[in-house]
């Protein structure tokens, strides 16, 4: 079913989907504030180890250390060393519903069609997905350079500036993509979803580091 900017489930969609980001404001109050974070040692500690391995990176083939900005399993490597294993599991969580509402898109289309899940109606509403935080954990989370640096890696923050703080699932993200990039988080095993493993598959992701990802997929 095609929904457009004039239909009325699309925009009652649509309007829902608002609400619902603007009901997670109270997670961006200002005592949450990247300045009022007292960073953890773990967090010191991680922070560090990525700016020694950027800098070792930096050489006269890459004067930047651009090679170690696209290394996604040594930024996700160095996450869980700082103490957010929680939070890149969430992240996981979240690309492999996604995925199962494109999953179901084509195999139960009555399905993706009244499911009120922010998966299903933001496909309907041809937007892309917030992740939005499920406590002031997640909140901080993605108020560390740390862990936006790995997150936007991933792609999963837009390209241009954006007035809110929540990651987002790009709406041209086909299922297989949403697994691959589900699997660069850690191992994606049956019992975590509610699809069938069998109808989704790894592909190259352009803006991932193959040699050094190459493991995982």
């Amino acid at each position: 079913m095609a929904y457009s900017s004039n239909d009325p489930a699309a925009t009652d969609a649509a309007s829902w989907l608002v609400k619902l980001e603007e009901s997670c404001s109270s997670l961006n109050s200002a005592e949450c504030q990247p300045d009022d974070i007292p960073l953890s040692k773990h967090q010191m500690d991680a922070e560090d180890r990525l700016t020694e391995h950027w800098l070792e990176a930096i050489d006269e083939y890459d004067p930047f250390g651009v090679g170690i900005q696209s290394d996604i399993p040594l930024q996700i490597q160095i996450l869980v060393e700082a103490g957010f294993q929680k939070q890149v599991e969430w992240i996981q969580s979240r690309l492999l519903s996604a995925c199962s509402a494109r999953v179901a898109s084509i195999t139960c289309q009555s399905v993706a069609q009244t499911s009120k899940s922010i998966y299903y109606v933001t496909l309907r509403c041809n937007s892309a997905c917030p992740i939005l935080p499920r406590d002031v954990e997640d909140s901080s989370a993605l108020r560390s350079g740390l862990f936006r640096f790995a997150m936007t890696e991933l792609n999963l923050y837009p390209s241009t500036p954006h007035t809110l703080l929540y990651p987002r699932i790009p709406l041209e993200w086909s299922a297989d993509t949403l697994y691959s990039v589900a699997r660069l988080l850690g191992p994606v095993r049956q019992s975590q979803v509610d699809f069938n493993l069998s109808s989704v598959k790894p592909v190259p992701l352009p803006f991932i580091d193959w040699p050094a990802a190459a493991a995982q997929l």
